[in-house]
């Protein structure tokens, strides 16, 4: 009887912090959600923000291929008088 007691009771010890751990967290507070919030769209305005450079870089890369290579421009020869 004596190891069925003890065996029970190390079982119960052992299970106790894991069963209390998860029972002790306390929700966030409202600041907590606001900065969670916060960042999440912060988030999303560099996302937007890089999708619009993106864009640019492609509108210009687009407009490079497009146009006609510059000719150089020709030499002015100065006369002496």
């Amino acid at each position: 009887m004596k190891f069925g007691n003890g065996f029970a009771l190390v079982l119960l010890l052992g299970a106790a912090p894991v069963s209390g751990a998860t029972q002790d967290q306390a929700p966030p507070d409202k600041e907590m959600l606001k900065l969670m919030e916060f960042l999440r769209e912060m988030e999303m305005i560099k996302q937007m923000e890089m999708m619009r450079d993106m864009q640019q870089v492609e509108t210009i890369g687009a407009q490079a291929k497009q146009s006609p290579p510059r000719a150089a421009a020709p030499a002015k020869k100065e006369t002496a008088k």
